[in-house]
């Protein structure tokens, strides 16, 4: 579990690093919540973003994104996995403006 803790604070800092060297015209952050609460919202943004135009065919061609996927983690990990992992990740939690990130540390 930390193995893989550490394998994703990894990733995502090594694309921080690089995201200054992409034009901030090129990029569009999408928050994972913002994607399974208003998913038809978000994927039009990214589309928009894309420059692709999709009509209704596309989106019932989708998946079903499933809402109660939101907050999981609190289900997926018993207190002691969140003691475990929380202080590799916190910091990285908090920097993204997860503000519930104080879960992670006390195992809530």
């Amino acid at each position: 579990l930390q193995f893989n803790a550490y394998q994703w604070l990894h990733c995502v800092q090594r694309i921080e690093a690089d995201w200054n060297l992409v034009l901030k015209t090129n990029c569009l952050i999408v928050c994972y919540e913002k994607l399974i609460q208003l998913p038809h919202q978000t994927i039009t943004q990214i589309l928009d973003f894309l420059g692709c135009d999709a009509g209704k065919a596309f989106f019932e061609s989708l998946p079903e994104i499933k809402a109660d996927n939101y907050n999981k983690w609190k289900a997926a990990f018993s207190p002691k996995d969140l003691k475990e992992i929380g202080p590799i990740l916190s910091n990285q939690l908090k920097k993204f403006g997860y503000t519930e990130s104080e879960e992670w540390i006390n195992g809530i």
